[in-house]
């Protein structure tokens, strides 16, 4: 029995676990954060806060703009089938690029009409 307490005793504990409890035991979460998330609610995305020890939580990140009311993404992708190709990039730069060609084919086909 004894030996069992000093094994319970020697083992340390979970240093993420305060992080990551919930409730009343919970770190608050700062103001931007929670602005950045109510944003996410309000487009329809479901945004997870990962707790800072976290590598993904380091290589991703995103800001909100409020004054535009734009939301920035950093996003590490990775392929794991393309001999694990890792590409970091900002998804504005590519989604303002896709929405300006998009919308210049919208014009195209309209005038077309």
């Amino acid at each position: 029995m004894s030996s069992a307490f000093d094994t319970l005793g020697s083992i340390s504990r979970d240093k993420l676990r305060k992080i990551t409890c919930k409730g009343e035991n919970a770190l608050k979460i700062p103001f931007s954060v929670r602005e950045l998330i109510n944003a996410n609610r309000l487009r329809g995305c479901r945004y997870l806060v990962l707790p800072p020890h976290f590598q993904r939580s380091k290589t991703n990140s995103s800001k909100l703009i409020y004054k535009r009311n734009r939301i920035l993404w950093k996003v590490e992708w990775v392929f794991p089938h393309a001999e694990n190709l890792t590409i970091l990039t900002r998804l504005g730069d590519h989604l303002e690029g896709l929405i300006a060609q998009d919308s210049k084919r919208k014009m195209e086909e309209e005038d077309k009409d």
